[in-house]
């Protein structure tokens, strides 16, 4: 009976510990975490809306990918064309969706990914509208 105790005494302290362990996003790497200051519902008075994206984790050694995709809120349908996805080291970066159509409304997504470790990943999403 007294090995028995030991036993699930091990057990629970195995389990313990990995539930203490932090989530794994890869080698090493923090979880991406970024900000972006574009309004949510904003209009904008040109055909491309400029906003910042700023890296607020720690940058992953091989850099990040940026992707901006953006959809006519009414119908679905892409927002062509817009900047192609692109990597970068820097934390603080301009960038801007392109070609809003007048009067409709436009949803942004904006993706940032490792590039060393693509599952690691975060998105953002805001409403346009070109006046």
């Amino acid at each position: 009976m007294r090995s028995m105790q030991k036993y699930l005494l091990v057990i629970a302290v195995i389990v313990a510990i990995a539930a203490c362990k932090k989530p794994d996003t890869g080698i090493g790497e923090d979880k991406i975490s970024f900000t972006i200051d574009a309004t949510n519902g904003a209009f904008s008075a040109a055909a491309n809306y400029p906003f910042k994206l700023q890296l607020k984790s720690k940058m992953p050694p091989g850099g990040i990918k940026i992707e901006i995709l953006a959809n006519q809120e009414a119908s679905g349908t892409a927002v062509t064309p817009q900047t192609p996805a692109f990597t970068t080291k820097d934390t603080l970066v301009n960038t801007a969706v392109s070609n809003l159509p007048r009067q409709l409304w436009v949803v942004t997504k904006v993706r940032v990914s490792s590039v060393t470790t693509t599952t690691n990943k975060d998105s953002a999403m805001f409403r346009v509208i070109f006046k």
